[in-house]
């Protein structure tokens, strides 16, 4: 057998772990996505929303926390990074978040970027000239690849995080840390408190709606049962209520005030309210939801059986208001086909 003295194993690993080292740094290299970095000023401009709008950034974000975001709808990455920007708006956009999009499409793509936003939800300023890598925005940055976002303190205009350092998980981590650092009261009920009152009241259009909270699903399927009604489940976030049943000044979501208004009379409603409730949520409403944390997602109501052991019919928030009454409407109809109820018998 072959002896290796001490030394020459000590080098070995020396050299073995030095090699791994460079390797790192250099993935890392490989993955500066622009010119500007973590604790430099943003470069400032202004520029034109395909809507028209004039955006001077940061200036235009005082108080605020800013996600300048720069990609492409032919952009894999971008596309699978774009959940997590959604919902990381519609969680912190009502407590001081905002977003600029910056778009590296071609030419002409135009059409199928409106097209494209507005199927994603993605209700922010977006920029777009038409120019591919040599748009203006992206120039001024300095951009090499996408996705890059570019997290800014709109108070300062200090960039607080790009790149690598600013997608998936550490994005909402981020927001929420620099957004309390404002001192900004961000949401969340609290733990779940089994002795509030069961329903939640909640007014709208000065009539009074009630919804059974998420924990008390057993008495709203005695209800259910009761006035042979489909349970309505409103999957929304739990930033937009008090804990008692007030929709939150700060910004309620019309989709899910719609919804309760247009199924107050047809259908039993069921309003997840707390986020510490989340495992009260059936699988079966949790798989149409297609999350297992459906609270900080795209609003979608669930009608149920009056059992809650089957899924009836599914409504995705349509931003478009005739179109999403539409969609309440056939989904409702779809529902009381199967549970045989009469058109129009409520």
């Amino acid at each position: 057998m072959k002896t290796i003295k001490l030394g020459n194993c000590f080098m070995l690993f020396f050299t073995a772990a030095f090699v791994a080292w460079l390797g790192v740094v250099s993935a890392k290299a490989e993955d500066v996505r622009s010119a500007v970095s973590a604790g430099q000023k943003a470069p400032a401009f202004q520029a034109q929303t395909i809507y028209g709008q004039t955006v001077n950034f940061p200036g235009d974000y005082k108080g605020k926390v800013v996600l300048l975001d720069f990609w492409a709808t032919w952009c894999g990455p971008c596309r699978r990074e774009l959940p997590n920007v959604v919902a990381t708006y519609q969680k912190f956009h009502a407590y001081g978040f905002d977003a600029v999009s910056v778009s590296l499409d071609e030419p002409q793509n135009g059409p199928a970027l409106l097209q494209f936003i507005r199927e994603n939800q993605m209700t922010w300023p977006q920029i777009y000239d038409g120019r591919y890598w040599k748009a203006a925005v992206a120039v001024e940055y300095g951009i090499k690849a996408i996705p890059c976002p570019v997290l800014v303190d709109g108070d300062t205009g200090v960039i607080i995080a790009q790149g690598a350092d600013a997608v998936g998980e550490e994005l909402p981590l981020l927001v929420e840390k620099n957004l309390t650092a404002k001192g900004r009261k961000l949401p969340g009920l609290g733990p779940y408190n089994p002795n509030a009152p069961g329903k939640l009241t909640i007014v709208i259009n000065q009539q009074t709606i009630t919804a059974w909270r998420t924990g008390q699903l057993e008495s709203a399927e005695k209800e259910a049962k009761a006035e042979h009604k489909p349970i309505a489940w409103i999957a929304s976030s739990a930033q937009y209520l008090d804990g008692i049943g007030q929709i939150s000044a700060g910004g309620s979501r019309g989709a899910s005030l719609h919804a309760l208004y247009a199924l107050r009379d047809r259908a039993v409603l069921v309003f997840e309210d707390g986020e510490t409730e989340n495992h009260k949520v059936p699988p079966l409403v949790d798989n149409a939801i297609h999350t297992p944390d459906p609270h900080w997602n795209v609003p979608v109501v669930v009608l149920l059986n009056p059992d809650a052991t089957q899924v009836l019919a599914k409504v995705l928030y349509e931003p478009d208001f005739v179109k999403r009454a539409q969609a309440l409407a056939n989904a409702l109809g779809e529902a009381e086909a199967k549970m045989n109820i009469a058109p129009g018998a409520r």
